[in-house]
Parts: C-alpha cells; sequence; structure tokens
C-alpha cells in the first residue's frame, strides 16, 4: 500500500507539471519543442507508475484508466515513436 500512495503521489506531481507547462497555451506547446519533451517526459513517469499499482488499488478504482495511461507510456518511451500534436 505505502508503495502504491508513493506512485500516486508520483502522478499528482508530474499531472500538476503538465499543467504548470501548457499553461502558456497550445501555440506555445506546439512552437516549444523543450515543453513538449518535458510534458512527454511526465506522461511517461506517470506510465510507469500506472504500471506499477497493486492489482488491488487499480481494481478498487476501475474509474481510472490504468491500461490506457500505460499504452500512452509505451507509446512515448518507443525509440521510434513520432508522436506529435497537429492540432
Amino acid at each position: 500500500m505505502r508503495r502504491d500512495l508513493q506512485r500516486l503521489d508520483d502522478i499528482l506531481e508530474c499531472a500538476g507539471l503538465v499543467a504548470d507547462e501548457v499553461r502558456a497555451g497550445h501555440d506555445h506547446f506546439l512552437a516549444s519543442r523543450g515543453t513538449r519533451a518535458a510534458v512527454e517526459r511526465f506522461i511517461e513517469i506517470m506510465g510507469e507508475a500506472a504500471s506499477r499499482m497493486s492489482s488491488e488499488l487499480r481494481e478498487a478504482h476501475p474509474e481510472i484508466p490504468w491500461a490506457e495511461i500505460v499504452a500512452m507510456r509505451n507509446r512515448l518511451s518507443t525509440p521510434t515513436s513520432t508522436w506529435i500534436p497537429t492540432s
């Protein structure tokens, strides 16, 4: 349970950091390679934390799209990933 709480803290911290990074707006996000890289890294961290959650916690919170969070992490961490938002 303690590890789940630590991982939830990591997810919440990264979600806040993503919010901070995108606060400048969509155009800034698209124009700033550094901002996009930071957001991608925070999403990877959230996905890694989600992938390590206990099955008990995931089952207790089916409203959270655990599989989708992990899938996005996997997509972003693939060396050939070309995720670039277009709009």
